[in-house]
């Protein structure tokens, strides 16, 4: 490649092919600027290093993913995204970690959130209950990709292993798994967990919690003393998305978000009387 056809777009839909094939860990600075059939020290006049490639390719990752229309259905708008969501992460594997634990303001990713707020607040939502919602939703369609892509045996597998693995298991002492696993042999189971199955607990489940939850309502926020947040910490890690920070009764507080699900929880300090 000239080095005048080279630029930060082709750098980075370049590394992106490569990663969908071979993982990010792979790629090289020096890996990718072959690709391009140039040297290293001219791709760094585009791309600044590994890390700034990295923003590149997860900034066009998120923007295949779809944004909801604000004012629509919600439910029906929060299915489709989460729909999109898994379609996306089936695309480029390798991104579901790197999206939950990283910390990112690019246009793509606020776009999107701001939209799925929208989304929720136009629906009935209080602000807290939005974000709630959005990592609930989030945590189903990530949890459910990252089971799916590294669980060792293969949908087609599943009866042949639990007939392999059922002289193991003991009718008198695991009496249960015994039975799950007599059926899945018999084929009145197949143990396929179907991704709809989780996300319509998750939506049903936030559509009787805004229903019934004695905090719904826009009403109730404005007559809630107003709460003192303390931020929890400057950094966001992977682990911050599965933390749930709640205070005696209170109702779950708003968070910080990093752009790709992950949320950095901020504490409830109670005011003071």
């Amino acid at each position: 490649m000239k080095r005048r056809s080279l630029t930060t777009k082709k750098s980075a839909e370049t590394a992106l092919e490569f990663a969908n094939h071979e993982g990010f860990e792979a790629l090289s600075m020096r890996k990718l600027a072959g690709l391009l059939n140039v040297t290293a020290m001219p791709l760094y006049n585009y791309v600044a290093g590994k890390d700034a490639l990295l923003e590149l390719m997860l900034g066009k990752v998120v923007a295949e993913i779809d944004s909801p229309t604000i004012g629509g259905d919600w439910e029906v708008m929060m299915r489709w995204c989460a729909h999109s969501l898994r379609q996306v992460l089936l695309r480029h594997r390798w991104t579901s970690t790197l999206l939950i634990s990283r910390f990112s303001l690019s246009v793509t990713v606020m776009r999107n959130i701001d939209a799925i707020v929208g989304c929720l607040v136009a629906g009935g939502f209080t602000y807290a209950q939005a974000d709630w919602a959005r990592n609930a939703i989030d945590s189903h369609v990530y949890g459910y990709m990252i089971q799916e892509s590294n669980f060792p045996v293969e949908p087609d597998q599943y009866k042949a292993a639990a007939a392999q693995f059922l002289p193991m298991n003991s009718q008198a002492n695991y009496p249960y798994m015994y039975e799950v696993a007599s059926e899945i042999i018999a084929g009145t189971y197949n143990r396929m967990t179907n991704f709809d199955f989780g996300l319509k607990l998750v939506l049903s489940g936030l559509q009787q919690w805004q229903t019934n939850s004695a905090y719904a309502g826009r009403k109730a926020v404005q007559t809630t003393p107003p709460l003192r947040l303390k931020p929890a910490s400057p950094l966001c890690s992977a682990q911050c998305a599965a933390q749930t920070m709640t205070a005696s009764a209170q109702p779950p507080v708003m968070s910080r978000d990093n752009g790709g699900g992950c949320a950095q929880s901020l504490r409830y300090r109670p005011p003071r009387p």
